[in-house]
């Protein structure tokens, strides 16, 4: 998900519309379906919108840019944000996927199998020291049993240094 509406064409949202092709669609508020998925996506701060029936539609798919937390800790009541099962609990009834993104941390949330999946996929970059050890990764979606697999990018180690921490 991304900042700015505006700046679609080049979020990683446009990139994964223009690498499949139109296989996928990220929807905008027309309700259209591609492939029997229809993605809504909500932008960084913007109200949510109610959205139109997906007549036809084998899965829906939230694109949700909001802080979510897989469990509420003292440092995270402090930041705000809503955990895992209670953004399932606000918008699971209506979508079959919900992708959140602004927490760097990776982890997938489910109650029960086949039900509403929730995907926090976190960082895709390791820009900053503190994330030497992290391994970004993709989910591979399988929209038959409303389910993901967890693949990590290649990365190269020791690439990040503390030396300017030291001094």
């Amino acid at each position: 998900p991304m900042h700015n509406q505006k700046l679609y064409p080049r979020s990683t949202l446009a990139l994964m519309e223009a690498v499949t092709n139109g296989d996928i669609t990220v929807l905008k508020g027309d309700g259209a379906i591609t492939n029997g998925l229809a993605v809504y996506g909500v932008p960084f701060g913007a109200p949510m919108p109610i959205f139109p029936a997906a007549i036809g539609a084998v899965r829906r798919i939230l694109l949700l840019h909001v802080l979510v937390w897989q469990q509420r800790g003292v440092y995270e009541a402090k930041l705000g944000g809503d955990t895992a099962k209670e953004v399932l609990e606000q918008y699971g009834a209506n979508f079959d996927l919900i992708v959140t993104g602004d927490n760097h941390e990776a982890f997938t949330y489910q109650e029960q199998e086949g039900g509403p999946l929730l995907v926090n996929p976190g960082s895709m970059l390791r820009r900053t020291v503190d994330q030497e050890d992290f391994i970004p990764q993709c989910y591979l979606y399988y929209a038959a049993t409303n389910a993901v697999i967890a693949r990590p990018f290649p990365v190269e180690p020791g690439v990040h240094s503390r030396a300017h921490l030291v001094k």
